[in-house]
């Protein structure tokens, strides 16, 4: 039996934030390091500061775009059930079941 879409397999959803993460820092060092060499008179405890800045806003703008996906995905996952009939739910519902009871 094939996976339902709705369930996502967590050991991709891992890696796949890992590397995020690893480009959102790579990232964030790279541009602090181009600030730093540009600003006259900047220094490694500039660099530190600017990386950890510009992490902490690459962070959150790569939250706020995962929640908006997130959204998205729930509003038509809404509007699917809502124009679903009641049997049809209840079937799709024990389905999931089945699948998540697999070993």
């Amino acid at each position: 039996m094939t996976r339902p879409p709705w369930l996502s397999d967590y050991r991709e959803t891992v890696l796949t934030r890992r590397a995020g993460d690893l480009l959102i820092v790579g990232m964030a060092v790279t541009a602090a390091a181009v600030c730093v060499a540009v600003i006259d008179g900047a220094g490694p405890p500039d660099f530190v500061f600017l990386t950890v800045l510009l992490w902490c806003v690459f962070t959150v703008v790569r939250l706020a775009i995962e929640a908006g996906r997130r959204a998205a995905i729930e509003r038509r996952r809404a509007r699917g059930l809502a124009t679903t009939a009641v049997d049809e739910v209840t079937h799709r519902a024990d389905d999931g079941v089945r699948v998540l009871a697999q070993p």
